[in-house]
């Protein structure tokens, strides 16, 4: 189970699932949003991507930017997992183990 804002959720399957979590916080947590990516790299059976998330609080007007690691597995062409890391080591850990 997860927690996006004030909503609990199952764990996510599939394209639908990951536009259902999407819609948990669009628009309503951020009037603006976009990921700056900085690097795009295999890692074992996995696709690291370091990318800077920056947006702006739709009530409030705070803006977030936030660097992290998107952690891609990948099977037969399709993603399968995806995590989300504020530590390259912990990310790449997690690729390789």
């Amino acid at each position: 189970m997860a927690v996006v804002g004030e909503k609990e959720i199952e764990r996510i399957r599939g394209a639908h699932g990951a536009q259902a979590v999407r819609g948990l916080w669009e628009p309503e947590v951020f009037a603006t949003q976009f990921n700056e990516v900085h690097s795009i790299e295999p890692v074992a059976d996995c696709v690291l991507v370091e990318a800077t998330f920056h947006g702006e609080g739709a009530g409030s007007g705070i803006k977030l930017d936030q660097r992290g690691f998107h952690l891609w597995r990948i099977r037969d062409g399709r993603a399968i997992e995806f995590r989300y890391f504020l530590d390259r080591d912990e990310a790449t850990h997690a690729a390789e183990g």
